[in-house]
């Protein structure tokens, strides 16, 4: 049975021959569509891989920029937290200042009238040394000749 010649056929086993090399003719091309196919999506790929290295370049510069520009704000938070710090200081100091100025200001002015109180004093015992002396120069004819001289 195996080895029937079928019509149209120089070979034991059927016919199929007469197709045979259309069919690789057929496979091998769309192998090579395929293939063309392929290579055009792997040149896309690596189009796209070098886009995406640049890219990947661009961000890591961006990333050391930020990355520095932190760490400077960083810093340059530490400093004003320092400074705000210290600007306390300084409030809480000059309140105390001028708490205490306000105090020297007051004795200032208790000093002032305490003086002005001192000249009046000097001035109407000044005055009133006088009237004494005029007095006594007055009266002294009655008085004996040692406390005359005493007097003047």
């Amino acid at each position: 049975h195996g080895n029937t010649v079928h019509a149209g056929s120089n070979r034991v086993g059927g016919n199929h021959d007469n197709n045979a090399q259309p069919i690789a003719q057929n496979n091998i091309a769309e192998l090579k569509a395929r293939l063309s196919a392929m290579a055009a999506e792997i040149s896309q790929f690596k189009a796209k891989e070098k886009m995406y290295m640049q890219r990947t370049v661009q961000l890591e510069s961006s990333n050391r920029f930020l990355t520095n520009k932190y760490v400077a704000l960083d810093t340059s938070n530490a400093k004003t937290t320092a400074l705000a710090k210290k600007n306390r200081e300084l409030e809480a100091e000059n309140k105390f200042l001028s708490s205490k100025n306000t105090m020297l200001t007051s004795k200032a002015l208790n000093l002032a009238s305490a003086e002005s109180e001192i000249d009046t004093l000097i001035d109407n015992a000044t005055s009133c040394s006088a009237m004494a002396r005029t007095h006594l120069e007055r009266n002294s004819s009655l008085l004996p000749g040692t406390e005359r001289k005493l007097i003047s």
